[in-house]
């Protein structure tokens, strides 16, 4: 009986044995799949928050800088047609980081060399994923690993280096950083997904714990996953952005981002012609596909929130006449201005004035003159601002009538810049 019982046990270790060398070397070669490029678009609802292994708003150090930099670039450097404000969003992001003119042009430009030097590596490593996958050797996930190399090599030397040469000219290296820390990691969040499994047809007679990984060990699954919403009143505007870095040797892992923000598709929400405030929420999702195990999976999601405060939509501008044909004669310019609801019972600053064109001086000294001249506080929050002007002089010329409008305490000015200009006034 004893006998019997040890034979017993060595046929179950051979078991054992055959299903994991069997499951591991040969159950993936079963289902070669035709497609190796199907959208696999794995969407999860807003309420499933998956946890993530490094978080950049805890610690921004966890998160790589080479994905913060890959990232940004990737941003910067997208072309979009179906996005009709993606460059004005792409100016917002990096003026809302203190960036000027000069030094949003110097980045710009070599985010556009990062876009130059890297395609060819994503379309080698695409190559290679189509010509090996399903079933890649240890030789390909090498070959991947140098490529990615490669790729933190460009991204090192060709384009962050130059560039912050670029910027030190002018002391904004440091700037360039604080943006990479505080506004790319802090914003981003790593998973670890879990290697899809898959049981072999002799361990599926016995248990689960026999399925294996269908990928060998040495996979970098690392997804990292950014995300921000934020309110730009200059441009009457909630913007987000949402991006994803993921290295080369992934395990042939294809992904796919979806987002949602305010419960809409579109990367931008306008606050004009309305009465949008508080809250705007983004959730953004990353879905997985592995076409060794042709499982889809979740990769892992972000969230990322801005509040639209109290703010005055300055509209149109009229002008009463065109031309000032005697002396004396005036010409009425009208702007008008709406609120949000809430902003009732603030107050708004505006200041009138004159631009000049040609021929003509304006001011209290000059040729032409505007009442009110001096700041004004009207209170909020729908209505018009009158401005007159006139022409007491001999001289002829033209002149643009402009005025000016400041925010008061919590509370916005939409328009960018903050002025209003109506069109050109003859003075005959």
């Amino acid at each position: 009986m004893k006998r019997l019982a040890t034979l017993f046990s060595i046929v179950l270790v051979i078991i054992l044995i055959v299903t994991v060398v069997v499951t591991g070397k040969f159950a993936f070669s079963e289902n070669n799949i035709n497609d190796k490029h199907i959208n696999h678009n794995q969407t999860h609802s807003q309420g499933t928050q998956y946890l993530p292994t490094v978080d950049g708003s805890k610690d921004p150090s966890l998160i790589p800088d080479v994905d913060a930099q890959e990232i940004l670039f990737k941003f910067l450097s997208s072309a979009n047609s179906n996005d009709k404000y993606l460059e004005q969003r792409k100016r917002s992001f990096l003026t809302k980081a203190g960036f000027n003119d000069g030094e949003i042009a110097a980045i710009t430009y070599f985010a556009h060399e990062y876009k130059r030097l890297i395609d060819p590596l994503d379309a080698q490593v695409e190559s290679v994923k189509m010509q090996y996958w399903p079933n890649p050797g240890a030789d390909v996930k090498i070959q991947l690993r140098e490529l990615q190399k490669q790729k933190e090599t460009i991204i090192a030397n060709s384009v962050l280096s130059p560039l912050k040469t670029r910027l030190n000219a002018n002391n904004q290296a440091e700037k360039f950083n604080r943006l990479i820390a505080s506004e790319l990691k802090r914003k981003t969040k790593g998973f670890a997904p879990e290697l899809p499994k898959k049981i072999s047809k002799l361990g599926s007679y016995f248990s689960k714990f026999f399925s294996v990984s269908a990928q060998a060990f040495g996979c970098d699954t690392y997804v990292y996953i950014y995300t921000d919403t934020w309110v730009d009143y200059s441009d009457g505007m909630v913007y987000c952005n949402n991006y994803y870095s993921a290295p080369y040797d992934n395990c042939g892992h294809q992904y796919t981002l979806s987002f949602t923000m305010d419960n809409q598709t579109n990367p931008y929400l306008s606050l004009w012609g309305g009465d949008r405030t508080g809250l705007i929420q983004t959730f953004v999702d990353v879905g997985g596909y592995c076409p060794i195990a042709s499982q889809s999976f979740p990769a892992g999601n972000n969230y990322s929130e801005a509040t639209v405060g109290d703010y005055i939509e300055v509209g149109s501008v009229n002008i009463s006449n065109n031309n000032i044909t005697s002396t004396n004669q005036t010409s009425t310019v009208t702007i008008n201005y709406s609120y949000t609801a809430s902003a009732a019972g603030k107050t708004f600053r505006y200041t009138p004035g004159c631009a000049e064109v040609s021929g003509i001086t304006c001011g209290a000294s000059g040729t032409v003159t505007v009442s009110p001249s001096t700041v004004q506080t009207p209170s909020c929050c729908s209505g018009n601002v009158v401005l007159t002007y006139s022409w007491g002089g001999s001289s002829t010329g033209t002149f643009k009538p402009y005025c000016v409008f400041e925010s008061g305490l919590f509370l916005s000015v939409l328009g960018s810049p903050k002025s209003v200009t109506g069109g050109t006034i003859n003075v005959n």
